[in-house]
């Protein structure tokens, strides 16, 4: 089992017309193990959510921030 480095904690978008979105949320492991869900959406995230789904594959790829 791998320890937790942070517990669920909210990420977001940012929308111009409606300022910043929850867009999921966010846990954590070592080793760069990470779970991430979509708030709302399901499996189709990256479809209906894709400003969402391109800021979380770009933090997986880049590790840019979320």
């Amino acid at each position: 089992m791998l320890p937790t480095e942070q517990y669920w904690r909210p990420w977001f978008t940012t929308e111009a017309d409606n300022g910043s979105q929850n867009g999921g949320n966010l846990w954590e492991l070592t080793n760069n193990f990470k779970l991430v869900t979509f708030k709302g959406i399901g499996h189709m995230a990256p479809q209906w959510d894709i400003e969402g789904g391109q800021k979380m594959i770009h933090h997986l790829l880049w590790d840019t921030p979320l």
